[in-house]
């Protein structure tokens, strides 16, 4: 399953997806491009191959899920709390150039959560580069991509489909049938 459930209230939720919706970027593309740039990865022939693939796949239309996987193939062999570490910076440089947050829907979650429901992301990103963000807005669930991970690496692949498309609604389904949600 592709959710991480934490605090959730009794039977009202309100759910946003992340990318373009809370925040005003695509937070995989561009935690990619910083890691690039933190990483001094401009010039690695591996590197370029694979962002390349990656946009050209994007700009043919793929299907969503299938790009979602190809993405995570990057982080194999990556030690998770390098990339964790990469993420909080990568998090604090686009916070301080300001603009990131969708004020409005910002907004929106505090209404919710004042009127007592129980904030869930639903995205395709990560849990990695979601912490920061969950740090600065406090949600009760999130519903996200899942990495597999051994030995404190990525292994490239994920654990579970990815949560996008078919994949997010099922996993929004499947929270809401074990939470009792209609």
């Amino acid at each position: 399953m592709s959710f991480i459930h934490t605090n959730c209230k009794d039977n009202y939720h309100a759910f946003f997806d992340v990318d373009g919706t809370i925040l005003n970027t695509r937070s995989v593309l561009s935690f990619l491009e910083y890691m690039c740039e933190a990483l001094m990865l401009s010039d690695d022939g591996l590197f370029l191959d694979f962002r390349w693939s990656l946009y050209d796949k994007l700009a043919r239309n793929e299907p969503r899920e299938d790009i979602n996987r190809f993405y995570y193939t990057w982080y194999k062999g990556m030690s998770v709390a390098s990339v964790s570490i990469l993420a909080e910076e990568w998090f604090n440089a686009i916070e301080r150039r300001g603009g990131i947050y969708n004020e409005e829907i910002i907004d929106e979650i505090e209404r919710h959560r004042r009127l007592g429901a129980s904030i869930v992301l639903a995205t395709g990103s990560f849990p990695q580069i979601l912490d920061p963000l969950v740090r600065r807005i406090p949600v009760d669930a999130i519903l996200c991509s899942r990495p597999k991970m051994h030995d404190g690496l990525f292994t490239g692949e994920l654990d579970g489909p990815p949560c996008i498309g078919a994949g997010k609604a099922h996993a929004v389904i499947e929270f809401s049938r074990q939470n009792n949600v209609d």
